[in-house]
């Protein structure tokens, strides 16, 4: 069962991606709430005056500005955004992405590029965060 109420950072430079990504997961989780950063500088600004902290992290590995690589060392440092899930979502099948992401302990899940593969990453996405 997941949670009733959950909150979800989404930081992705792709709007197209933020949205497709946001309709899927709403539509997998009707009273979700997604806030979007457009890199780890927006995200990590608002982890700094947030009062709630998200539920999940989604973030994206290639983007410009802070990228997902130094946004994810940036949260894992932090004592108190470490704990918060977080998975890297991104097109890269790079091995090395792979890597650096498992020194952190955290997933890298490859963005689908079919709609229902989508809508299944949605429900995966949303086992990170279940009660």
């Amino acid at each position: 069962m997941y949670k009733e109420r959950a909150l979800i950072l989404h930081v992705d430079d792709d709007e197209d991606d933020l949205y497709i990504i946001g309709d899927a997961l709403k539509s997998a989780h009707q009273s979700l709430s997604i806030v979007e950063a457009n890199d780890g500088n927006e995200a990590i600004q608002y982890l700094k005056k947030t009062e709630q902290l998200p539920d999940l992290i989604i973030l994206d590995i290639n983007m410009p500005g802070m990228d997902g690589r130094e946004t994810l060392k940036v949260l894992k440092q932090n004592e108190e955004w470490k704990a918060i899930p977080t998975v890297v979502l991104s097109t890269s099948s790079d091995p090395l992405d792979k890597e650096f992401c498992s020194s952190y302990q955290v997933d890298l899940v490859t963005k689908p590029m079919e709609i229902t593969e989508l809508r299944k990453t949605a429900h995966l996405l949303l086992e990170y965060f279940k009660d």
